[in-house]
């Protein structure tokens, strides 16, 4: 059966995903549904059914299908090889960055979708750190055309502010890209968790914290900017990483961000027009 083609697009970034199992191609058009695009790619990758010479044991089989972060990147120049931690030895695909060409073998005729939602995450992260943009664990809402990052970790309430946002549109409750255009910083939706393909100019950036009434505490750039790059993803890759703290530190130079309070019951979108 012939390979069929989906094209996706996140942030200003898009790319065709050539996939040879119909199974897999149906389940990724399900996946991204609110992500697909046709517009000219600007790299592609590749699920291929993996050669004859590629012995996959049983233990590795299910150490990768129970869980895909045990997948490990070995760099080479500028390409970036992918392995199981326990047979590095092993390629199961790769990154070329300089033909911006991504491949990951398509193991699994029964198969856990996260294998491939994990590796196509990681191109993204791999890509945008070579741009000026970086991805960031958190939650994001548009109102106005304006856009609103808020922070914190599992609990701290990003969906219950969120679900509190009814006038405000979902850009994602997951993953956000934040990127430089121009002058600004705009903030995307990314595909994981609720989101939507949409995108706003930078706000404000808010680092959630429970409380009995809402309140805003205006954060000094450096701290601000630790607190973004506790939320944000880091790569081995030095020179990734270079590019990701220098775009952290001029967001924090133009884009105020706060320490937030707030309960159930606090207004929040009544007190945001007044922050400066």
């Amino acid at each position: 059966m012939s390979a069929k083609f989906l094209k996706i697009e996140a942030a200003g970034i898009c790319f065709r995903v050539r996939i040879e199992r119909p199974r897999t191609y149906l389940y990724l058009k399900r996946r991204f549904k609110n992500f697909l695009s046709k517009r000219k790619p600007d790299f592609t990758i590749n699920f291929i059914k993996p050669d004859k010479d590629l012995k996959i044991s049983r233990e590795l089989f299910e150490e990768l299908a129970n869980n895909p972060q045990s997948l490990i990147l070995i760099k080479s120049e500028e390409k970036y090889f992918f392995s199981a931690k326990s047979e590095p030895s092993k390629t199961i695909g790769f990154i070329d960055r300089n033909r911006n060409e991504c491949l990951l073998y398509d193991l699994f005729a029964r198969w856990p979708g996260s294998f491939f939602t994990d590796f196509i995450l990681f191109c993204f992260y791999l890509f945008f750190g070579y741009r000026n943009s970086f991805m960031l664990h958190a939650c994001g809402l548009s109102q106005n055309s304006e856009g609103y990052i808020f922070c914190g970790p599992s609990g701290s309430g990003k969906s219950t502010v969120a679900r509190m946002s009814k006038d405000s549109q979902l850009l994602s409750d997951e993953r956000l890209t934040i990127s430089k255009n121009g002058e600004g910083f705009y903030v995307y939706g990314m595909p994981w968790g609720k989101a939507q393909n949409n995108y706003a100019k930078l706000k404000g950036i808010f680092f959630l914290n429970r409380g009995k009434k809402i309140a805003f505490k205006r954060l000094k750039p450096s701290l601000a900017a630790s607190r973004i790059i506790h939320d944000a993803s880091l790569f081995l890759d030095t020179s990734i990483n270079a590019n990701i703290l220098n775009l952290v530190s001029r967001v924090v130079d133009l884009v105020p961000c706060y320490e937030m309070h707030f309960s159930l019951e606090s207004p929040i979108w009544e007190k945001m027009p007044k922050l400066n």
